[in-house]
């Protein structure tokens, strides 16, 4: 006689014989959520990021890191699984967004001095430019950084 499991009773089996190490049942407890978690990551992808990353990327390394981590997981219900990868996800995205912010460069262009400007007018400019300057280097790296999210 075959016994059936309860949906939650299953998945709880899975991840056991998961954090024992076993592969199958992760890709089947996987399996179970891979629609879930691709609808979250395309969600969490700003159209900025997904200019430059795949969700199918997103999606693997996530589930690479989940692997990785799913002898700290810790059985809640049914849904702490899903809650405990999309937190995953999360974090994935926002290294990506952060890797990829990083990576933008701002080209200024160079400032024209007006033929009507003084010397004393266009040393005045200089300074002022450099005290700038100078406060900016003086900033943190993270608050170098300009955020599109409202504060």
């Amino acid at each position: 006689m075959k016994t059936v499991m309860e949906p939650s009773s299953r998945e709880q089996a899975l991840v056991s014989r998961a954090q024992s190490g076993d592969r199958k049942a992760f890709e089947e407890l996987l399996e179970g959520h891979r629609c879930s978690l691709e609808k979250y990551a395309r969600m969490r992808i700003g159209s900025h990021l997904r200019a430059k990353v795949e969700v199918e990327d997103v999606l693997q390394e996530t589930c690479a890191r989940a692997f990785q981590s799913i002898g700290h997981f810790h059985w809640k219900n049914e849904k702490s699984f899903l809650v405990w990868i999309k937190g995953i996800a999360e974090h994935v995205i926002l290294k990506l967004a952060e890797r990829h912010q990083r990576d933008q460069v701002l080209y200024v262009e160079e400032e024209t001095i007006s033929p009507e400007a003084s010397p004393s007018r266009v040393l005045r400019r200089g300074e002022r430019f450099d005290r700038l300057q100078a406060a900016l280097d003086g900033l943190r790296p993270d608050h170098k950084e300009v955020s599109s999210s409202p504060v």
